[in-house]
């Protein structure tokens, strides 16, 4: 939700979807400063956290607690990093 908020703010129109990486795309074309690879790398790692907890499919992977816990930083880096943007407009 917080970097939809951040396309909201950039005034990018995107698509509906759950997929962080379209969403870095999406940001990455209006502010190319800001995405570096260590936040795809981020957002690809949970990624799929946002549809298979959602809507489970046949094979879905019950995260583990570590897992968990590491997606769990990593959103709380994004929207940090988020909010910085934020703060700095």
């Amino acid at each position: 939700k917080y970097l939809k908020a951040y396309c909201v703010m950039l005034d990018v129109v995107f698509d509906k979807s759950h997929n962080l990486l379209y969403l870095l795309d999406i940001i990455n074309q209006k502010d190319n400063s800001i995405i570096n690879d260590d936040m795809y790398m981020k957002c690809e790692k949970i990624n799929d956290f946002s549809t298979q907890t959602r809507y489970p499919i046949e094979d879905f992977h019950e995260p583990t607690l570590e897992e968990t816990k590491e997606a769990y930083q990593i959103a709380l880096q994004i929207k940090e990093f988020v909010l910085q943007k934020f703060k700095g407009s």
